[in-house]
């Protein structure tokens, strides 16, 4: 349990002093992005018009278990490969934690459309209205 605590309060301190390097993402795939991809493949093949509600409900229930048994899948491999490498691995495995976290760029993301707002109004803030 506390090797669990240091490695969320490890990725928090990551996340807060570094966030996700905006420099990194044109070379990789971030795992976000990723797991988004496979959630529209799945909505394309289960989600269609021609398809009654409950065979949509099916598709999305198999969506729903496929995407959590695949990422705690993942998730327990990752684990499992840090465990190799004692400390290392504690902060390898921190800085996939992290990853997930994103409150550093959302923080970031939400301060500019702040300022944007108060500079500019509404249209510079991006914010689309109800209509």
């Amino acid at each position: 349990m506390e090797k669990l605590f240091s490695i969320l309060l490890l990725a928090f301190l990551i996340d807060r002093l570094i966030g996700d390097p905006y420099w990194l993402w044109p070379h990789l795939l971030h795992p976000v992005v990723f797991f988004s991809w496979i959630v529209n493949w799945f909505e394309a093949i289960g989600n269609r018009i021609d398809f009654n509600l409950q065979k949509r409900y099916l598709y999305g229930w198999i969506a729903i278990m496929v995407l959590l048994v695949g990422a705690a899948g993942v998730g327990w491999l990752l684990a499992e490969i840090c465990l190799y490498w004692r400390m290392a691995g504690l902060f390898v495995e921190a800085v996939i934690v992290s990853l997930f976290f994103a409150q550093k760029n959302l923080s970031d993301h939400v301060i500019t459309v702040c300022r944007a707002l108060e500079e500019a109004g509404i249209e510079q803030g991006g914010v689309p209205l109800f209509r």
